[in-house]
């Protein structure tokens, strides 16, 4: 189960810099090297939580305008922070909260609600 992608929006606009997903071995949290400089630019998506069977067509459009903007404007940079590029392999709920701490107060940009994961999140 992945808990956050390169391509998660949070609420300021940007993009994920950690992707995060629970594989055989525990969980994995692999730290982006780059991210999208003019990211505020980029037309808003609703936010997946907001996503309906009413509302799925609108969704995916404007998911589609984001991706191609990103395809055709996108400038990308280096974070240029202590843990670009690195990979973390953990297995317990405690090494999980400490390494997203760390991530998150080193400047790392990442949904909040990953934390809320950790709670429900089975050991290996």
């Amino acid at each position: 189960m992945s808990w956050c992608r390169w391509s998660t929006i949070c609420v300021n606009n940007r993009t994920s810099n950690l992707y995060i997903y629970e594989g055989d071995d525990g969980l994995c949290i692999h730290v982006s090297g780059s991210y999208i400089v003019n990211e505020n630019d980029a037309p808003m998506v609703m936010k997946f939580y907001e996503l309906t069977r009413e509302n799925v067509d609108e969704y995916i459009a404007r998911d589609n305008v984001r991706t191609q903007w990103i395809d055709d404007y996108a400038i990308r940079k280096p974070i240029g922070l202590p843990y670009d590029g690195q990979s973390f392999y953990l297995n317990n709920k405690e090494d999980i909260r400490l390494t997203l701490e760390m991530l998150k107060e080193a400047g790392y940009n990442f949904p909040e609600y990953v934390f809320d994961y950790i709670e429900e999140y089975e050991e290996v």
